[in-house]
């Protein structure tokens, strides 16, 4: 059972990112929603993978992780001028796809 949920929110988050896509494709909001959309189905993917959905009064560490999303949103949707972190991102060649891979570990991590 622990392998069906993530393949399910897999496939659904695909027909969601898909659907987002072909129906707002036109639209000025289309960008920032669909970055959105995405760091949502990267953090989503890695709480499902939590086998561990404990209730902890760990609230420092969920105002940090939920600190840490915020600021890739922003910066991904460029609310936060981001030259300094892009540069510094670069010189350690680190793309988009660790991004990505922080924020999938960001939601895993929220229930550990």
């Amino acid at each position: 059972m622990s392998l069906v949920i993530p393949f399910f929110w897999i496939v659904g988050s695909a027909l969601a990112y898909w659907l987002t896509g072909y129906l707002l494709s036109g639209f000025s909001i289309y960008t920032p929603l669909i970055e959105i959309i995405w760091v949502a189905i990267l953090f989503g993917f890695g709480m499902t993978l939590s086998m561990h959905k404990r209730n902890h009064r760990t609230w420092v560490k969920k105002l940090v992780i939920a600190l840490v999303v915020l600021l890739i949103i922003f910066t991904r949707i460029n609310l936060i001028p981001a030259t300094g972190i892009h540069t510094l991102l670069s010189q350690f060649k680190i793309t988009t796809s660790f991004i990505d891979l922080i924020l999938i570990y960001c939601g895993w991590s929220f229930f550990q």
